[in-house]
């Protein structure tokens, strides 16, 4: 008994040391990170004057290659490559809010930035401009169960209140649907044209934008697409690198724009090195019908009938990889795209014909004893 009790006493101490041990590589381990994320802020700045992609997978798949071919002992090739992807990928994104920051004071030297409606875009665009504009971003939000959202998880998100001081330097985003911006807009037109620029990122383009002209006749508009969404909806799907590197598609709504306004448009999407797409309304609608809207639509689809055989009592079936991945965009709320469907039905309809053709090729093939490919492709 007393030998156990030495054992267990002589066992803690042995532990108390080994941590003490680990606790001071600890220490060396964030003291070298620190150094590291230094370094990694230096280069951005330098890739920023060259107007240089941020990311470099060359050189990071050089970093993984060296780093896990000295991998031995307990540490896999894959442990280390794990080990330091993550470490990449973090010391990456402290990299990005670095130069972002400096963007802000170069190309957004002053003037305010305003988000209206804060769900999954506005507030993503908040996270990920909230450092790097400080004191200068505002949000408003109306909608109860966001706003709910809002207080409690953002109590210090600055309210906008000065609608009626906009000035050319100032920056106005409606992260609405169709519907509300129109309603918006056309409540608060005067104060809208003093604003350096006015911007909605609304899903669909034709009709909308031929009501917004009728009440807005601004030259500090530009209605644009980025091409962001993930799955989810509302403020607690959003996330601050959401916008990065997407691609956006521009549509001014007045043929003579302010030179100011498009400067400020290039100078705000350059902060997320976003790559910038002027094209017509109808061009925009139907580009979005089939690489989007055609694509949610099967998925919507995908889901219903998967929920249909498992109620039937297919208990074998199992969800797997392709499935899921097909389901995945469905995971966003039916209803906001409901309306975004209905609102581009024409352009949709037309794509969805032309898979139904497809389907009814293919299902022919299927059928016949000598059949054709039936699966074809080309690279795209």
């Amino acid at each position: 008994m007393a030998n156990s009790k030495i054992e267990q006493s002589h066992s803690k101490s042995k532990i108390a040391t080994y941590r003490q041990k680990i606790d001071r590589i600890d220490d060396q381990l964030l003291g070298l990170l620190l150094r590291r994320v230094s370094l990694a802020k230096k280069i951005g700045q330098f890739k920023l004057k060259a107007g240089a992609q941020l990311r470099d997978p060359l050189r990071e798949e050089q970093i993984l290659t060296r780093l896990s071919s000295k991998a031995q002992n307990a540490l896999s090739h894959t442990v280390v490559r794990k080990f330091f992807s993550t470490l990449i990928d973090l010391t990456r994104e402290l990299e990005q809010k670095s130069v972002l920051h400096n963007k802000v004071h170069h190309h957004l030297p002053k003037g305010r930035l305003v988000i209206i409606g804060l769900g999954h875009m506005g507030l993503s665009l908040w996270q990920d401009l909230s450092n790097a504009f400080a004191s200068r971003l505002y949000g408003s939000e109306t909608h109860a169960p966001h706003l709910r959202y809002i207080k409690k998880h953002y109590p210090k998100l600055q309210k906008f209140n000065f609608l009626d001081s906009l000035t050319s330097h100032d920056i106005v985003i409606l992260c609405l649907p169709a519907d509300e911006v129109l309603y918006y807009v056309k409540k608060h037109h005067a104060s809208l044209q003093k604003a350096g620029l006015v911007m909605d990122i609304t899903a669909v383009k034709k009709d909308y934008l031929l009501r917004l002209k009728k009440i807005y006749q601004g030259e500090n508009y530009i209605s644009c697409h980025p091409l962001a969404g993930a799955e989810g909806s509302g403020p607690q799907s959003a996330r601050p690198d959401l916008f990065n590197h997407s691609t956006v598609y521009c549509m001014p709504l007045s043929s003579n724009q302010s030179s100011r306004s498009t400067a400020l448009f290039k100078s705000f999407w350059g902060l997320f090195d976003a790559s910038l797409l002027t094209v017509s309304p109808a061009e925009h609608d139907r580009a979005v019908a089939f690489t989007s809207h055609l694509t949610h639509l099967i998925s919507f689809k995908l889901w219903e009938m998967t929920d249909k055989l498992q109620n039937k009592g297919h208990t074998r079936l199992v969800l797997g990889p392709s499935l899921k991945g097909m389901l995945r965009v469905s995971s966003s709320s039916a209803i906001h795209w409901q309306n975004i469907l209905k609102e581009n039905r024409s352009y949709l309809l037309e794509h969805l014909m032309s898979l139904k053709k497809l389907l009814k090729d293919a299902e022919k093939n299927l059928k016949a004893k000598k059949a054709p490919k039936l699966l074809q492709r080309k690279t795209i």
